[in-house]
């Protein structure tokens, strides 16, 4: 008769069954290869894969590459010695999933982070940096964490052997220049977004380190001089150039009389030597 048994019922998807089959005797000893056994698979009803028992050896494997119910059925035509036979097992696999814990952090936990499981988008990341990937097969997987104003990072993991990982983001900082023009350039404060960032040196520029994306507004002041600002974009732009131009002083009236005796008609008046 046919035999045919599993190492077990139940498997993942994606595991491999090993079986043990093959046509035996009355006295329980395998019939040589002559006699052939025809082994056919389906899947869910539909065929999946088949061969013949040519030899003695009664072990066989079997990949099931996708979850459902597979049928294992041997069938014996019959010759003149042993009579027709056949024999069929049921073996489930299923697939199993699993959760995924991914912490995104820089110089703290980054909230806000947008985070992409094989390519793609998830959620985003909670207040503590963190964010919760359910459903997750097994096998390799690439988890990717994303934010503007900073470089991305990614990881790619094996499940169920890893089931959280925490990718870094690296805050993107850029260098502005600002040159301050006008008829006295040295010694112009400059203001970033409001705070204090140095003076213009003696050719009216002053480098701005560690300056992140985004928008940004910079202003050039000085005494006796208008101030004057601009909103750049950074990256897209890390110059810029402002142009202090002098206040020019009050102006005021001022009335001379000229007397001796009596008042003096024609007199000559000066200002600081100039005939006015």
């Amino acid at each position: 008769s046919i035999r045919i048994s599993s190492d077990k019922t139940s498997y993942t998807a994606g595991e491999t069954a090993h079986l043990t089959l093959g046509l035996y005797d009355e006295a329980e000893k395998i019939i040589d290869h002559s006699r052939i056994v025809d082994y056919t698979v389906t899947l869910d009803g539909a065929w999946y894969a088949g061969w013949g028992q040519y030899g003695d050896d009664p072990s066989r494997e079997l990949i099931l590459s996708t979850a459902g119910t597979y049928v294992i059925t041997g069938s014996f035509a019959g010759d003149d010695t042993y009579e027709p036979s056949s024999k069929a097992i049921t073996i489930t696999a299923i697939t199993r999933t699993h959760t995924i814990t991914v912490r995104v952090e820089g110089s703290g936990p980054i909230a806000g982070a947008s985070v992409y499981f094989d390519g793609a988008y998830v959620g985003l990341t909670d207040s503590a940096g963190s964010i919760t990937i359910t459903d997750v097969s097994a096998g390799s997987h690439t988890i990717e964490a994303r934010k503007d104003g900073y470089s991305p990072d990614s990881a790619t993991i094996s499940v169920p052997e890893t089931t959280s990982v925490t990718l870094t983001l690296t805050r993107l900082v850029y260098t502005v220049t600002v040159t301050v023009t006008g008829s006295q350039i040295a010694g112009a404060s400059i203001y970033l977004d409001g705070g204090y960032v140095g003076s213009t040196d003696a050719a009216g520029t002053l480098a701005i380190t560690e300056v992140t994306a985004g928008s940004h507004t910079i202003e050039a002041r000085k005494s006796g001089y208008e101030s004057d600002s601009a909103t750049i974009s950074v990256p897209e732009t890390t110059s810029v150039t402002l142009t202090l131009t002098p206040i020019a002083p009050p102006t005021y009236t001022v009335s001379v009389h000229v007397e001796g005796s009596a008042p003096i008609a024609g007199a000559r008046v000066y200002i600081d030597g100039t005939f006015v």
